[in-house]
């Protein structure tokens, strides 16, 4: 199976203005640096990091991670671009794409790697749930009819 992994990173961080939360460090590096690396630890390949609100700084966060970054222009009109944008970076030929957000520190690779057992050869969607409670984190199958 080849699922792939995008981490969402476009957002304006408008709560915690005028500080970026994705910069803010967790155990030493940038928030958004510490999910990439968990998207990667869990087994998603490639993992693609899609951009908006100060690209450059969040890029340069990734710095020494194997991930393709895609900008999204339209950031600022919603989180549904960036996942948009993320969607049509992805290569062909992947079964699936792990949807995280950039802000989501504590999410363990175990999780990611949970999913992607779950959805072997379903091709559903799969979320985790915690006490009763869907989370963020998403595995989305691929279309199997042509686009």
């Amino acid at each position: 199976m080849r699922i792939a992994g995008l981490v969402l990173a476009g957002g304006r961080s408008s709560r915690m203005a005028p500080r970026n939360k994705l910069l803010e460090p967790v155990g030493g590096e940038p928030m958004v640096h510490c999910v990439a690396a968990v998207a990667l630890a869990g087994g998603a390949m490639p993992v693609i990091v899609v951009t908006g609100h100060e690209a450059p700084t969040v890029a340069a966060a990734l710095r020494g991670l194997n991930v393709t970054i895609v900008a999204n222009p339209d950031y600022a009109e919603g989180l549904s671009t960036s996942l948009r944008e993320g969607l049509r970076a992805l290569p062909a030929g992947i079964d699936g794409a792990l949807i995280l957000l950039g802000d989501m520190p504590e999410v363990e690779a175990s999780v990611l790697g949970a999913l992607m057992a779950a959805f072997t050869g379903t091709n559903a969607i799969c979320v985790p749930a915690r006490h009763g409670r869907r989370g963020n984190l998403v595995l989305w199958g691929a279309p199997t009819s042509p686009r």
